[in-house]
């Protein structure tokens, strides 16, 4: 391991206790989809809406489009790359 990493622990530790529930300090990791492309959620919503089925007040609905079809539609609109596993999280 490098000294680098080793110091930097180091330091982590010397800083205090995180906050309840917390394994590491907020600001890390890559910034969310919908957060850096807003425009996605309204497009996936009337993607989404003509295909969905299931009660409309119940909990339970499901969209009768496959999410690689969806995600081929987004990428049509924006000219954007978005994955089946980024749509799924998205609708959940």
């Amino acid at each position: 391991m490098a000294r680098s990493t080793i110091y930097r622990g180091k330091a982590d530790l010397n800083k205090g206790a995180l906050p309840e529930g917390r394994i590491r300090r907020k600001g890390g990791g890559r910034p969310l989809f919908e957060e850096k492309h807003p425009e996605v959620i309204p497009a996936l919503k009337s993607i989404v809406e003509p295909v969905t089925c299931g009660h409309p007040i119940k909990p339970l609905q499901w969209v009768s489009k496959s999410l690689v079809k969806i995600a081929r539609a987004i990428k049509e609109m924006f000219d954007l790359s978005i994955s089946p596993k980024t749509v799924a999280t998205l609708l959940k």
